[in-house]
């Protein structure tokens, strides 16, 4: 079920988008190519009825606890009165609650589909609709129940803009949402899921939109389900993946952003650190499989073997600090990409196991479970009093407890909290190209 809407009515208050439609159309051909059968609904035709009557037939044609809903959305959004819209065509700002689509509306007929696996993909902060007291959209509140089986990817965080460009002809998200499923998030199997898919689209859209635009712009992921997700197989794929085409130069009111150099392509030729990572010679290394740059050393340490103890900082510290600019604190799910068992433990497992793994193999891996050629020195724990030192701060906040923030320890390899007095290792991230 794919809707974009570009034009509301002039009552709306809402102003026109540019390729909201052009985003669903495309997103339905991608779907068609895996087998999907799509139904669209855009501008005139997506109206609040006509989407919840769209959904409900889709839910007729599902084989009953075994098949998988698509819901994608291209548009405005918004929160208003404690609720969350999505602005299909008739919103009319004075009258949100029978106007709009509510996030609430939209749980319900989905679990009335009774799918046994449904994603969301909402792309609905395109812009300020401008509606008075409203807000870009906020987060759902039945997304926090963690209902088995329903995961959505959010084109950006709440209250901030989704960008879409002339060159793209698109919403920035839905392009490179097509181009995952068009296979560059397919794994050597040729199958996409939702995991793949969710990780290629935060990196590609964060990169291009910080290179391309000096902003940013980083889709996230809710909700909860078990076992791999898949979405996809690669095998109905025909054609090869388009070029990303390059904007033309646009003027940024706010102050200019540095932008990295293109390190991949002035280091083409130098080895890879374990088939993976480059050095860059400037105490930076650059990740050739999440894009990401990362310093060397730990913050406190200096020179190429990054020498000398880390420093220590109280999460508050560490966020007042390198909370913003180009190099900052990274999120969990950023640092946990670093992690590396020597045992062979997969980096999934080691998040909530450690690099023991299920199998309990108790230290027989190497520590700290990183790349020691890539990252040395990087803080271990030699004894309990130095456990701390070992742990390396996220941004990430722990959901469920409002003082406690997330870390990865590399002393084995495991993702955990702690409130913000804990004293632990940094290690800064930049988006790179």
């Amino acid at each position: 079920m794919i809707v974009g809407v570009n034009t509301y009515d002039q009552e709306s208050g809402l102003r026109p988008l540019k390729y909201a439609d052009a985003d669903a159309n495309a997103l339905t051909t991608v779907l068609q190519k895996h087998g999907y059968a799509a139904r669209t609904l855009t501008n005139q035709k997506a109206t609040k009825s006509y989407i919840l009557n769209a959904i409900k037939q889709a839910g007729e044609t599902l084989n009953p606890q075994q098949g998988t809903l698509v819901f994608a959305f291209s548009g405005h959004g918004f929160a208003q009165g404690g609720n969350n819209y999505l602005a299909s065509y008739g919103t009319v700002g004075g009258n949100l609650s029978e106007s709009a689509l509510s996030m609430q509306e939209l749980e319900q007929a989905v679990r009335a589909t009774k799918a046994r696996r449904a994603v969301l993909f909402i792309d609905a902060c395109r812009d300020n609709p401008g509606l008075e007291g409203s807000k870009s959209i906020g987060q759902p509140s039945f997304i926090q129940q963690q209902s088995e089986g329903i995961q959505v990817l959010y084109a950006t965080k709440f209250g901030e803009i989704s960008w879409e460009h002339d060159s793209l002809k698109h919403g920035v998200f839905s392009y490179f949402l097509q181009k995952a499923l068009n296979g560059e998030a397919a794994d050597n199997q040729g199958a996409i899921s939702f995991d793949n898919l969710k990780s290629y689209v935060q990196q590609q859209v964060a990169n291009w939109t910080f290179t391309n635009l000096a902003r940013t712009q980083k889709p996230f992921s809710m909700g909860e389900n078990y076992g791999i997700f898949m979405l996809a197989s690669g095998s109905n794929l025909t054609t090869a993946p388009t070029p990303t085409p390059k904007p033309e130069p646009v003027a940024v009111p706010s102050q200019p952003v540095t932008r990295p150099e293109p390190v991949l392509e002035q280091t083409a030729a130098t080895n890879l650190i374990s088939g993976r990572y480059i050095d860059n010679g400037d105490g930076t290394i650059t990740d050739t499989k999440t894009k990401l740059m990362w310093k060397k050393c730990s913050e406190g340490q200096t020179g190429d073997n990054c020498s000398g103890e880390p420093a220590s900082y109280n999460w508050d510290d560490a966020m007042a600090k390198f909370g913003k600019g180009e190099w900052r604190l990274p999120t969990h799910e950023e640092l946990r990409t670093l992690v590396y068992c020597s045992n062979g433990t997969p980096q999934e497992v080691a998040w909530d196991e450690s690099c023991d793994g299920k199998d309990n193999n108790a230290g027989k891996y190497q520590r700290p479970t990183i790349d020691l050629q890539a990252f040395p020195n990087t803080a271990k724990r030699n004894t309990a009093s130095e456990y701390n030192k070992s742990k390396y701060w996220s941004s990430t906040r722990q959901g469920n407890y409002k003082f406690s923030h997330w870390y990865i320890g590399f002393d084995e390899g495991r993702k955990g909290f702690v409130p913000p007095v804990g004293g632990c290792s940094v290690r800064l991230v930049r988006f790179g190209q």
